[in-house]
């Protein structure tokens, strides 16, 4: 993991979300932008994009 994007609905989704982000990403340590905006769908509270390498490729 190099990179993670994060779009979150609101501060409240972003601190329910921080602790599972941490345990995913923690050991990689990737670079992290998160950005509190109005997602696409209503519905919709949390949007995750992550940018990986395969080692040796």
């Amino acid at each position: 993991m190099l990179r993670v994007r994060i779009y979150v609905a609101s501060r409240e989704e972003f601190e329910r979300i921080k602790p599972i982000i941490k345990a995913h990403c923690d050991k990689a340590r990737p670079a992290n932008t998160t950005i509190l905006s109005e997602l696409a769908e209503v519905e919709m509270r949390v949007e995750i994009e992550v940018t990986a390498r395969i080692p040796g490729k």
